[in-house]
């Protein structure tokens, strides 16, 4: 389960989207044996052709079959919203993955499960990603907070970790990661 804060980034202005995305935060399950699977859920915020910026939820898979990307709209899905994510499996030793939001605290809303593979073992992670010139000021700034976890035992996990900072993002688009952290920001000045 993660809190995600849905940021607005209308200050990027056109052609600094890749894909139609400007920005983003996620929450997500990979397995600690790697291999590019994972199961994720987060929010985007996008523009159109016009440059003007919407937002969307959306839920991510990727496993031995390949990657299943698919966007909903919702309430959550605005600037200033914070979307409390959980991925979690449908059972023990399922292959299926069960996706649901809240927003700002409310009560949740399950979207659409994936299949896929089972995780014997799995770590939480969280990513945000904000595509735009590297020398902008706010190139990515986002804030992960309340990350927690349940393991296969069904022993609660709060303390993740400690805090990650990145200070100063190289290159043209930025696509960092925090595994785990109880809270995490990403910052091009100044110290967390």
């Amino acid at each position: 389960m993660q809190d995600l804060l849905v940021h607005e980034h209308t200050h990027v202005g056109s052609g600094c989207e890749t894909n139609g995305n400007v920005a983003g935060g996620t929450s997500h399950m990979s397995p600690q044996n790697g291999g590019g699977a994972l199961v994720e859920i987060g929010w985007r915020d996008k523009t159109d052709g016009s440059g003007n910026h919407y937002y969307r939820l959306f839920t991510e898979s990727c496993f031995t079959s390949g990657c299943n990307v698919n966007e909903y709209s919702s309430a959550c899905a605005s600037d200033g919203t914070t979307v409390t994510a959980t991925v979690r499996s449908s059972s023990p030793g399922s292959n299926v993955w069960d996706y649901s939001y809240a927003c700002n605290g409310g009560g949740f809303t399950n979207l659409p499960n994936s299949g896929g593979e089972s995780f014997s073992y799995a770590n939480p992670r969280v990513e945000t990603f904000r595509f735009g010139p590297a020398g902008d000021t706010d190139f990515i700034k986002d804030t992960h907070d309340s990350l927690t976890y349940w393991d296969k035992d069904g022993t609660f996990h709060t303390n993740m970790g400690d805090l990650v900072c990145d200070l100063g993002m190289p290159g043209v688009y930025g696509n960092p990661n925090a595994n785990p952290a109880t809270s995490w920001q990403t910052e091009t000045s100044g110290s967390c």
